[in-house]
């Protein structure tokens, strides 16, 4: 098998730097100086409306998943009216039960992200 010269396995068997030769050991990288320091107000905020915004939604979708299956708009629904079987199989209660656990689990993780949130 055909193998390259030696001075070219020399040259590829390191991987080029990328970085400036002062940021590529990281000692003028401001997020690795910052590590040690606590959050600043902007950092903290920022994490606060994140973490809201992620628990409101998996709250609304959770409840949303876990009480439609049993309402009337589960079964009148235009888009299982083109299939017949699809539809059949979607009103049958261990499919309902499934999509309703599924909801369920949404919610114990948005609440557990809720409780389990502490600001470090």
């Amino acid at each position: 098998m055909w193998s390259a010269p030696a001075s070219t396995q020399r040259k590829m068997s390191h991987s080029p730097n990328l970085l400036p030769p002062n940021l590529s050991d990281g000692s003028a990288d401001p997020d690795r100086q910052r590590a040690g320091d606590a959050p600043t107000g902007k950092t903290v905020w920022l994490k606060r409306i994140e973490l809201f915004l992620r628990v409101m939604i998996r709250l609304y979708v959770g409840a949303l998943v876990l009480l439609l299956p049993w309402t009337h708009l589960w079964q009148e629904n235009r888009f299982l009216n083109y299939s017949p079987q699809l539809s059949h199989v979607a009103t049958l209660g261990v499919v309902r039960g499934i999509v309703s656990g599924i909801g369920l689990l949404n919610l114990w993780i948005a609440l557990s992200d809720a409780i389990r949130y502490r600001e470090s």
